[in-house]
């Protein structure tokens, strides 16, 4: 029996898992569709391409929000002990909140690049630094070198 205000067309039930889920496969399984014959549809039906796109983009809006839910207001974990879950004394699961500081450093990172982005030296710098230490290498033997001839 069809529910009042839901959509039973495919193409749409398709949209809809492929917004909550972001996988293709995933959205076609559920929605019960052939996932070949939604790819093949994307390639000629330039308005559902656009569908297929906005979906994907919900879809990332999603992760975006539990990636500032997760890094900012935290979430909570349960506390293990000796492998057991750790209760109150009311026999209520006990949990701690727990924010991510690398999810945090990830969107500060992407938000405020000049500020937070991850220097990398360039490949002549490395090659630089290889000659720096073969040249202290040579200097220390050679001066160990003089050195020893000078004890003889």
């Amino acid at each position: 029996m069809d529910q009042p205000g839901v959509s039973q067309d495919p193409k749409l039930l398709f949209l809809e898992a492929l917004s909550r889920t972001g996988d293709s496969t995933t959205a076609a399984n559920e929605a019960g569709v052939d996932h070949d014959g939604m790819l093949a549809l994307r390639q000629v039906n330039r308005e559902f391409a656009a569908q297929w796109r906005m979906a994907e983009q919900l879809f990332e809006q999603g992760l975006h929000q539990e990636l500032l839910r997760r890094a900012i207001v935290g979430f909570q974990d349960p506390v293990v002990s000796g492998g057991e879950l750790v209760r109150d004394q009311t026999g209520r699961p006990v949990a701690v909140n727990r924010r991510s500081d690398q999810l945090l450093l990830a969107l500060l990172r992407a938000r405020c690049p000049d500020k937070y982005a991850l220097t990398v030296l360039p490949p002549w710098c490395r090659w630089l630094a290889i000659l720096f230490v073969i040249a202290y290498i040579l200097w220390v033997f050679g001066d160990l070198g003089l050195r020893l001839k000078s004890l003889r």
